[in-house]
């Protein structure tokens, strides 16, 4: 005859078994806060949004594994591109002491006051949405670490396409933003420029006389933050062409503009200075947005623009019928992450981007120099936790590792186009896989750094 357990007993070692295993894995879990500031709900606010999903994309992934023992959580804060109101957020979150770490903040402006504000309170401020040389220079200090390559070394592969094309600088013209995040970029592709034409001369020593003279071929026009007031700007650029044109009695023809600014801005100035040179290109560096800034051009204007990325293309190239292929082996892992993410966030629907992915980047490193650090984490031991890291399981070839002399992860600079894909304009990488009529293509594929 079959014994049959008492039903109470079956109940209370099922209840033991689970208390079991909960404290275990409670013990394990160890709770990390990170603050971010950055535009949520502004006119960049898209990037900021894109910055967020990332990070909580790959925390999400931590959170629910049971291998590991962080239980992350990212506090952010909306700072409306408003370096005030960033500061303010520093101040806040840094006042929280559970708060161990800046990440992924966003933008250039707000970036001059949080850098001085992360070095006088000695807190992290890693890998911020932001290619300036402020948070790259030495003043930059110990407490900053960034994972992206510098506005100067996006614009300075932007003129290195064009010259290899033989665009000469009087042919090139810049629109940018009035402030901190613009100048980075336009004086990095003056420099570039600077080099360029010494060496042609034979005179490397005079790069400051070569720079002045490249500000004086070159047009130029701004615009204000947060605003898509662009007429000036495009009229600054026009006032430059026609005085040059009265000096030399011809009509140089702009073939390429070099954009330093925001999605909106740029996709009016876009519109705009199509009118009059229907044929130039226009090149944009990674802060702009490129999902937005095809959704503000549309199907009218999106020819001849071209994008530079600092991080891999979320894209999976086809193969065959059945077989794909990624750039990085980071990639699948996010495109992984962002279909079980989507589970949690059921109000929208995530699509991968270029933005995103730099998120998703920077959390899967913070989340290595965690476990290279000690059992407690706090605010100093983080840093030096960096230097720990092994890079290369990072999922990204031919990056850098952090010591006392480097403080940017990665140099390395991908070029995008929009362009028709079935019938959809789409954010398309300049690879070798992919057809494209690019007149540029052979020129970025020569310059060894897409892959």
């Amino acid at each position: 005859m079959k014994r049959i357990l008492p039903i109470s007993f079956i109940i209370i070692a099922t209840l033991v078994i689970s208390l079991f295993f909960f404290t275990f894995d409670s013990k394990k879990r160890i709770k990390i806060y990170v603050g971010m500031s950055a535009p949520i709900n502004a006119e960049s606010g898209y990037l900021g949004k894109s910055m967020k999903d990332g990070i909580n994309m790959y925390f999400h992934r931590i959170n629910n594994s049971r291998d590991e023992k962080w239980d992350i959580e990212l506090i952010d804060m909306d700072d409306s591109y408003n370096p005030l109101k960033a500061a303010e957020n520093m101040r806040k979150m840094i006042k929280n002491d559970d708060i161990i770490a800046i990440i992924g903040n966003v933008g250039t402006p707000t970036a001059a006051v949080t850098v001085p504000i992360a070095n006088q309170e000695k807190i992290l401020l890693f890998g911020a949405f932001t290619g300036a040389n402020l948070l790259r220079n030495k003043s930059a200090g110990k407490y900053v670490i960034n994972y992206r390559a510098s506005y100067a070394q996006e614009t300075r592969s932007i003129i290195e396409v064009l010259t290899q094309e033989n665009i000469r600088p009087h042919q090139i013209a810049f629109f940018t933003q009035n402030d901190t995040y613009g100048d980075s970029g336009y004086n990095g592709a003056l420099n570039a420029l600077a080099e360029i034409e010494s060496k042609k001369d034979g005179n490397k020593q005079k790069i400051e006389y070569y720079k002045k003279k490249m500000r004086r071929e070159t047009a130029h026009g701004r615009y204000t933050r947060n605003t898509q007031n662009v007429e000036f700007g495009y009229s600054q650029i026009l006032r430059k062409i026609r005085r040059r044109n009265s000096n030399k009695n011809k009509n140089p023809d702009i073939k390429a503009f070099i954009l330093v600014g925001t999605y909106a801005p740029c996709a009016e100035f876009i519109k705009l200075a199509k009118k009059k040179f229907a044929d130039a290109y226009f090149f944009n560096v990674s802060f702009v947005g490129s999902e937005k800034l095809k959704d503000y051009l549309g199907e009218k204007f999106y020819h001849n623009v071209m994008i530079t990325q600092v991080v891999p293309h979320p894209v999976r190239f086809r193969l065959t019928k059945y077989q794909t292929e990624t750039v990085e082996t980071i990639v699948d892992e996010y495109f992984e992450d962002l279909n079980n993410y989507q589970q949690q966030v059921r109000n929208r629907v995530l699509v991968g981007n270029y933005v995103s992915l730099e998120g998703y980047i920077i959390a899967k490193t913070f989340v290595m120099a965690l476990n290279a650090a000690p059992s407690t984490p706090n605010r100093e031991n983080i840093i030096k936790s960096f230097n720990k890291i092994n890079i290369e399981e990072l999922g990204i070839k031919r990056i850098n590792r952090i010591d006392k002399n480097n403080k940017q992860i990665s140099s390395r600079i991908w070029f995008t186009e929009l362009a028709k894909n079935r019938d959809e304009i789409s954010v398309l990488p300049i690879h070798e896989k992919l057809k494209t009529n690019n007149i540029f293509k052979n020129a970025i594929l020569n310059r060894g750094r897409i892959y």
